[in-house]
């Protein structure tokens, strides 16, 4: 149960929103509860689990469900990535931090998605199918526990790679659970339209949507809108106030436009991320407490932070990002690292705008490294398109 308020000395308290919703279920276009009511859920994604793992705290899931209303928080677990999931000596590491997240969602009556967080899980269908059987026999019976099978794909072919891998996992996880299972798509989880031509078969899947309101517009949503009206339910796992590499100027007003789609259509969302990197989509200060209590200011969350909290919260307060310069005004070129395809500049000495491929450009010192051997590489200037 969660503690609302407190009026004449008798503590108000509200049904949790497992208990209200019960085990969920795809009915047609939209995720529904045990009544066949649409159960729109509201939450947080953690940040990468090898990278982040202070934040995967007990105390923090039961911070974000009693301060910010949280119905949902992501776990998302690095798979692939160095000192993720399948390297060596660090398998334990990673699942502890998974259980962790998911045990206290348990216990403060909220929705956990068990994410396997990577771009490649095509090439690790073993280690993949291991693991959700082994989470799935675990949490299997919870109601509250989601499985999300594949992050982000990038170039990968939905119906000769992608569709092919989910339906090898989704036959371990059917073997123990009828939980809802969500499943990714090509170019980072905006094909949704695509993987709805030609759907997998099983009666309580959902397509993830990701999107980043400083890069992806009306355009990403009118592919959502197409797998709507195709008869597929979407679930966005993944969204950021921000550009899409995380960073970059932050856009409330586009940001606006996307939570009022998803709430149209009862779409259920985990912003990203809870973290304290300086990223200007990461929603603490640096060093805020690993437990939770962070006040509701600029002083503990970023203006992102702020944001989401309030949109979490249904709050009709309006939280505008006043501050000077970066991330509240947009540079006339891109910061380090950040997403550069439209301005095809960088604001920094030493950096250049690299293309990866015709949806993708950052600014970075050097292309073509390690983990970069797909990149194109190809130099944008603002007279050069890709």
């Amino acid at each position: 149960m969660r503690v609302l308020s407190v009026f004449a000395g008798l503590a108000v308290v509200s049904a949790s929103p497992v208990s209200t919703h019960g085990r969920l279920q795809v009915s047609g276009n939209t995720i529904v509860g045990e009544s066949g009511q649409p159960a729109q859920l509201r939450g947080m994604s953690m940040f990468w689990s090898q990278w982040m793992s202070k934040y995967w705290d007990a105390d923090a899931v039961h911070w974000m469900h009693n301060d910010w209303g949280a119905s949902v928080l992501r776990a998302a677990m690095g798979v692939d990535e160095s000192e993720g999931y399948i390297h060596a000596d660090n398998a334990t590491f990673n699942k502890n931090l998974v259980t962790t997240v998911v045990d206290a969602s348990i216990d403060a009556g909220i929705y956990a998605i068990i994410d396997w967080h990577s771009h490649n899980a095509e090439q690790y269908p073993e280690e993949s199918k291991a693991f959700f059987s082994e989470m799935a026999q675990k949490y299997g019976s919870y109601p509250n526990v989601i499985f999300e099978l594949f992050n982000e794909p990038t170039t990968q072919d939905w119906s000769t790679v992608i569709k092919p891998y989910h339906e090898e996992v989704i036959a371990e996880i059917r073997k123990h659970s009828n939980n809802l299972i969500i499943l990714g798509s090509s170019t980072w989880s905006q094909d949704v339209d695509i993987a709805c031509a030609d759907p997998v078969q099983d009666d309580n899947v959902a397509y993830t949507l990701h999107f980043y309101a400083g890069t992806h517009r009306q355009s990403l949503r009118d592919k959502a809108t197409t797998a709507l009206s195709n008869g597929c339910a979407l679930f966005v796992t993944e969204w950021g106030t921000c550009g899409a590499s995380g960073n970059g100027t932050l856009d409330f007003d586009e940001t606006k436009l996307w939570t009022d789609f998803m709430d149209a259509h009862h779409i259920s969302s985990a912003n990203w991320a809870v973290s304290d990197k300086l990223e200007s989509c990461s929603a603490l200060q640096a060093d805020a407490s690993v437990s939770g209590g962070w006040n509701p200011s600029i002083d503990t969350l970023t203006w992102s932070g702020l944001y989401v909290r309030n949109y979490i919260l249904d709050s009709s307060d309006q939280i505008t990002c006043d501050g000077e310069g970066w991330p509240c005004v947009a540079p006339a070129c891109p910061e380090p690292n950040d997403e550069c395809l439209a301005q095809k500049c960088c604001g920094a000495d030493g950096y250049t705008c690299f293309a990866k491929d015709d949806w993708w450009a950052q600014c970075m010192t050097e292309c073509g490294g390690e983990g970069q051997e797909d990149w194109a590489c190809t130099i944008l200037t603002p007279e050069v398109a890709v």
